[in-house]
Parts: structure tokens; C-alpha cells; sequence
């Protein structure tokens, strides 16, 4: 969130340092646990889609009766359904005509300068112009839109990498195989590792990478994945967390993991991913589970630029 951004309210600018934060709870909400979220999310697909393919008509089923529009940027001005519906199509026209259709990101929402029951947004990107389209539902009904400067939320783009999402577009789930004795215990440190390499190394050949090794241990060296590209190699350090704590690397263990990819004449690469458990909504994983995985963007390791 950018606290040195002025925001307009009542038509005084305030410093967004100055206005109450709100803090949100993104992994209450699991696509699929439930029938009312199952339904808000293909709701919020449904808002996807329309937006990806231009098509106006794929959410008009999905409005409440009572719906409404608004925008940061217009004051005084909001839209009820039947105006949104007239509305839209001809934004819709204007973008195509234009050739301005804007690249699209889901978004789930961490902190924001009002309260929110819906936690994914849809972050959308004109040239340098970045807007945030909130959404808000009344049961399974999407009671409201809003667009607004994503400046004022602290957010990351989600189920956007690495396989994510399924081929239906819907968040995919990786199952943790164990002997049947070790159902529903708490996972080791080292079967997160193994499980993450395991389901990453699945998602690089899907993408028809080249693997070339695969260490799921982390007493063999260090846990990770080695690809190849061309005449390059990449050395891929999987380095796994939960939703709620945040993994980090020390830069002791970085200098380690840069030494080592050297040996493999590689570039050393740091992938952070991360864990959602769902039989425990999200907190420590168990052996058995079934588990949304979500792969950060890779990094090239920090002191290997430095050399």
C-alpha cells in the first residue's frame, strides 16, 4: 500500500498514512469448500471472463437485483443494474475499437482502506494505468463493483502461475500421497519439501520444460529442480512456507545455494512456493491432504548478481 498517496474523501485529499487500514483474512475463503463459495467463485469467473473475452452477456446473470456500479475517479455517480448492463457493452465496444484491452490479473486482497467480505479482485493494466475492479456479493449474487486505485490495497496476483489453475479455469488440487499409517498426521518439514519439488517438477514437464534432476530431500544437498534451456541451466531452490508464516533465506544459506549451482554451471534460481491446505484451511499442512499450491514468481538468486 503506498502511505505517501493522497486519496480524495468528502473532496479533502487525505494521506492514505492518515486513514484507517483495514486488515483482511484472503485464506478464510477456499473456492469449492462450500456451495455459497463455490457459487461466488464462479461468479467472480464469470467477471473474469467477461472482461478477458469482451463479452458483456457472461455476467449479466450473475448481478443481484439490486446491484450497483461506482468508480473511484467519477463522483457522484453510481449505476444501478440496468444502467451497468447498457453501460458495459459500450465500454466494451470502445475497448475493441480501440485495441486497448487491458491485461488482466486475479488478486487477492491483504490490507485496504475499507472493509471487505470478498477477498479476490480483478487487477487490470493499461499501458503505465493500473485500476483495481472490487467486487462485492449479497449470497451468491454480486451485489456490487468497484472500480479504484489499487494503490490503496496491499494485494499480490494469484493463481496465475505455474499450472495453478486447471484447464476449466478453476483452482487445481495437488493430493499429498503417504502410507496409510501417516494419514492426517502433521507433515514434516521434509515431506513439504519433497511434496512441493514433486508437484513443481509435475508442473515444468506439463509446461514441456526439460527436467534434469530433481533432489526432494533436504538432507541430498539442497532441495530443488535442475532445467535446462537451451544452453542454459537453472537450478531451482524450492523453498516452501504456509499462508499464515512467511518463509525466508537467510543470506548465509543463499551464499550456499549460489556455491552449489556453480558446481552445476547454473544459474541459481529461488522459487518460494506455497502451501493451502484445505482440510485445515490453510495452517499446518497435514500428510494425505489435498492442497492448493501457489508458485511465486522465480528469482535469480540476489548474490549471484553481484559476481
Amino acid at each position: 500500500m503506498n502511505n505517501n498517496m493522497l486519496i480524495d474523501i468528502g473532496g479533502q485529499k487525505v494521506p492514505v498514512a492518515k486513514v484507517k487500514h483495514c486488515l483482511f483474512a484472503p485464506h478464510s475463503f477456499v473456492p469449492f469448500r462450500s456451495e455459497l463459495e463455490t457459487a461466488q467463485w464462479a461468479a467472480f469467473k464469470a467477471l473474469w471472463e467477461a472482461w478477458d473475452t469482451l463479452d458483456a452477456a457472461l455476467v449479466s446473470d450473475w448481478l443481484s437485483p439490486g446491484f450497483t456500479y461506482g468508480s473511484y475517479w467519477v463522483k457522484n455517480q453510481t449505476l444501478n443494474r440496468a444502467d451497468y448492463l447498457e453501460y458495459l457493452p459500450g465500454k466494451f465496444k470502445t475497448i475493441r475499437a480501440s485495441g486497448s484491452k487491458p491485461k488482466l490479473s486475479m488478486a487477492v486482497l491483504y490490507e485496504g482502506l475499507a472493509p471487505q467480505d470478498f477477498y479476490y479482485a480483478l487487477e487490470m493494466t493499461q499501458g503505465e494505468v493500473q485500476t483495481l475492479l472490487i467486487v462485492t456479493f449479497d449470497g451468491s449474487m454480486i451485489s456490487s463493483l468497484y472500480m479504484t486505485d489499487p494503490k490503496i490495497f496491499t494485494y499480490e496476483r494469484t493463481f496465475a502461475k505455474g499450472g495453478i489453475l486447471d484447464e476449466n479455469g478453476e483452482p487445481r488440487l495437488f493430493h499429498h500421497s503417504c502410507a496409510a499409517t501417516d494419514a492426517g498426521k502433521p507433515m514434516s518439514a521434509e515431506q513439504r519439501v519433497a511434496f512441493a519439488v514433486e508437484s513443481v517438477a509435475t508442473l515444468l514437464k506439463e509446461a514441456d520444460a526439460y527436467v534434469s534432476g530433481v533432489f526432494k530431500s533436504v538432507f541430498k544437498e539442497f532441495p530443488n529442480i535442475i532445467t535446462t534451456s537451451g544452453d542454459d541451466t537453472f537450478y531451482h531452490r524450492i523453498d516452501v512456507s504456509i499462508p499464515s508464516k512467511d518463509g525466508s533465506v537467510s543470506s548465509s544459506e543463499i551464499a550456499d545455494y549460489v556455491a552449489a549451482a556453480k558446481l552445476h554451471k547454473a544459474w541459481p534460481m529461488i522459487m518460494p512456493v506455497s502451501l493451502f491446505c484445505t482440510e485445515t484451511d490453510g495452517l499446518e499442512p497435514i500428510c494425505g491432504g489435498s492442497f492448493f499450491l501457489k508458485i511465486h514468481e522465480a528469482r535469480l538468486a540476489e548474490s549471484a548478481t553481484e559476481n
